[in-house]
């Protein structure tokens, strides 16, 4: 993939995936953040946790080596 291949990429599939999934779990991400005020760095993991395994429930498990 090239250079130009890989942005167009990240702008079209994997940002705008990410905000679809943030918009979806607003109400889960904002008790993750409360949840963890004081540990910012445990927040982002559980931030991002809860993101990807939202995108990734969209696809079906045969896409996946198992």
């Amino acid at each position: 993939m090239t250079r130009k291949e890989t942005i167009q990429h990240w702008a079209e599939d994997v940002i705008p995936a990410v905000f679809k999934a943030e918009d979806k779990l607003q109400d889960k991400l904002k008790k993750i953040l409360s949840d963890n005020n004081d540990d910012h760095e445990r927040a982002a993991k559980l931030y991002c946790q809860a993101i990807a395994e939202e995108i990734v429930s969209h696809t079906p498990d045969s896409a996946f080596d198992n």
